[in-house]
């Protein structure tokens, strides 16, 4: 019996990846209960994964995502020991036995996560002692995924509507987690569970912990919705430095309250606790490491202060957190638009030719090497030109009440969902009035730029500019700013095809406005 059940594990396998693209939406997770223990010394932990699920498909096989590397020591199905088959990263649990659609599974296991080695890009666990050195340890695995660390299934566009987290770490050490801190528990040997609870829909990426000899302090940011809690956990060395440097985020908050609405998670708090990586944008626990510094590290545009990953991480709570992409391949709806909201802070505190600045201080980053829709980012054009793009709509539609319309409503329309592409191109076509087909398709989908050509000749009328597109789509057409007259830019309308004006400018002195579209021009002479 036992071998029989083996052999139709195994057959599994082959049947895995065409069983996987058929029964997508098969398996719909509704809770998760994560309890571990965590050994700093060894680093190791052990525990459980408790998730719930409904069945929405005739399938009789729950196929969930491990690292090889951890050990499963058993698992139960609605309270019942069940056996399963671990190989390659996947877990297989036979449930065909089971009729009722709705079940839950606890899986128990141990092991060494693997550690990252360029968190937060390359993922895993990070473990780096403080200046006292007192452990200091965390997670990042956006782009690894969360079976790196614990059992679940590794798909971007399922997320529990709700998470209980319970974790026991040693005195005297301090651990944070998502959402709100339920409560604090002694255990015998010196140890403390630690239990946080999330109310909110969570991708599991975004599901963290951080331990440290943490310290912590708190706010409170009074707005038209309610109250919005703010926690922060530094390293006790850091605290005075920590109070100081981030006051940016109130009105940092309260402006993009403005733009986007409502903060997404206001039963869950906000949150920024200090790692030793850069940052990620961990829901309602962002993980800080610009060791405060305004910028990147220090570095930024002359005239604009700010700390980059405050400002960027927290725009992720709309645009990525709430907001969801439904598969990497859309991490652009992420990426630039979280880019995109530190330009509109630029031009909140700083003014709109700061905002232009800033845009170009950024625009020399990006490297037209890949479509921006694309299941392997290799550049970071997905931020760079992702924002540009998003500024070059807002030149496009030539109207900022609309533009900032379709902010607003994008996100009250789709908070706490997940997205496509097209989800969020048919929405602003649709806010706008306008077919923005080939714009998108042109700036998402193709790795080139537009380019706009144009020369000149004079005749009895005078001077013409000749000028036309030449793009990756030839229904391409958008409207550009260029200087007919030399004290001012006016519209024409390119497309495919030839067209002139004349224009009451000295060539030398026409200009195109590339403060405000993403091209490239190309004068034939």
């Amino acid at each position: 019996m036992i071998l029989f059940f083996q052999l139709f594990l195994f057959s599994l396998l082959s049947d895995y990846y065409s069983q996987k693209s058929d029964d997508t939406n098969c398996f719909d997770l509704k809770f998760s209960k994560l309890h571990l223990e965590f050994f700093l010394d060894e680093k190791k932990i052990s525990g459980f994964n408790e998730s719930t699920f409904i069945k929405n498909c005739a399938s009789d096989t729950l196929i969930m995502d491990l690292s090889e590397n951890m050990i499963v020591d058993s698992i139960f199905l609605c309270n019942e020991k069940t056996e399963f088959l671990f190989k390659k990263n996947k877990l297989f649990i036979p449930i065909h036995h089971f009729t009722n659609n709705y079940f839950n599974v606890k899986i128990f296991y141990n092991g060494s996560p693997k550690i990252a080695k360029n968190p937060p890009w390359k993922g895993g666990f990070v473990y780096e002692r403080d200046n006292s050195n007192m452990h200091w340890v965390g997670v990042a695995c956006q782009n690894d995924g969360a079976s790196l660390w614990w059992p679940t299934i590794d798909d971007v566009s399922d997320e529990p509507d709700s998470l209980s987290v319970e974790m026991v770490v040693i005195e005297p050490y301090f651990l944070v987690s998502n959402g709100r801190l339920d409560s604090i528990v002694q255990l015998n040997n010196s140890r403390r569970k630690f239990c946080w609870s999330v109310s909110n829909p969570i991708n599991n990426y975004n599901v963290t912990f951080n331990i440290a000899n943490y310290v912590h302090f708190s706010d409170s940011l009074k707005t038209t919705y309610g109250k919005l809690d703010l926690d922060y956990y530094v390293l006790p060395s850091n605290l005075n430095k920590a109070k100081n440097h981030f006051s940016q985020v109130k009105p940092m908050l309260s402006f993009f309250e403005t733009k986007f609405g409502p903060f997404p998670f206001y039963e869950d708090g906000y949150k920024l606790v200090e790692t030793s990586y850069l940052g990620m944008e961990h829901q309602s626990c962002i993980s800080y490491g610009n060791q405060y510094k305004n910028g990147y590290l220090g570095l930024h545009p002359e005239n604009i202060d700010f700390d980059f990953i405050i400002i960027h991480e927290t725009a992720h709570e709309w645009w990525g957190n709430s907001l969801s992409m439904i598969n990497h391949k859309d991490m652009w709806i992420h990426e630039s638009f979280a880019t995109y909201a530190e330009a509109l802070y630029v031009e909140e505190f700083y003014g709109y030719q700061e905002m232009l600045n800033y845009l170009n201080y950024q625009k020399v980053k990006i490297k037209n090497k890949q479509p921006i829709i694309s299941s392997n980012h290799k550049t970071t054009d997905i931020y760079y030109k992702g924002t540009w793009v998003l500024h070059t709509l807002r030149s496009v539609l030539n109207n900022d009440r609309t533009w900032f319309s379709i902010l607003l409503n994008l996100q009250l329309e789709f908070k706490h969902k997940i997205v496509t592409t097209n989800d969020i191109t048919k929405y602003i076509e649709n806010l706008s009035g306008l077919n923005l087909e080939s714009f998108f398709f042109q700036y998402l989908f193709n790795s080139d730029l537009p380019v706009f050509d144009y020369f000149f000749d004079e005749n009895e009328d005078g001077m013409q500019l000749h000028y036309r597109w030449t793009s990756s789509d030839d229904d391409f057409s958008m409207p550009l700013l260029v200087t007919v007259y030399e004290s001012n830019f006016n519209w024409i309308y390119p497309t495919k095809d030839w067209k002139s004006t004349p224009v009451y400018i000295k060539p030398d002195k026409f200009k195109v406005a590339e403060n405000l579209f993403l091209l490239e021009t190309n004068l034939i002479k």
